[in-house]
């Protein structure tokens, strides 16, 4: 997980991974998309070098991260919507003792 986090960049894959995790029914890709460009830890982090003309998450970053979850997240439709969601119940509960601990219980679920 070390690598993973390093290469896709930490911040990002756990506050995405949180909002899914946090997510009732899951979440579509432009859902996720739009949480992650209003988190400003999120922007910070990656805009760090940068000012981008537009303060809004490259679509690419959560693609990337994606491809290299296969066998966790799940896609199935959900009020005529394709959402994500963790693949099974196990990953989802370990991604709450993860995620929810380490971003201080900024969610509530």
């Amino acid at each position: 997980m070390g690598f993973f986090l390093m290469q896709h960049g930490r911040i990002l894959v756990f506050h995405a991974l949180a909002y899914i995790t946090a997510s009732k029914s899951g979440l579509s890709e432009s859902e996720l998309e739009d949480l992650i460009s209003l988190d400003d830890k999120v922007l910070d982090d990656v805009y760090q070098y940068h000012l981008p003309p537009v303060r809004r998450i490259p679509p690419l970053l959560w693609t990337r991260i994606r491809n290299d979850l296969p066998n966790y997240l799940s896609e199935r439709e959900a009020d005529g919507v394709n959402v994500m969601n963790w693949y099974h119940r196990q990953f989802r509960d370990t991604a709450k003792e993860r995620y929810f601990k380490r971003l201080g219980n900024l969610f509530s679920l």
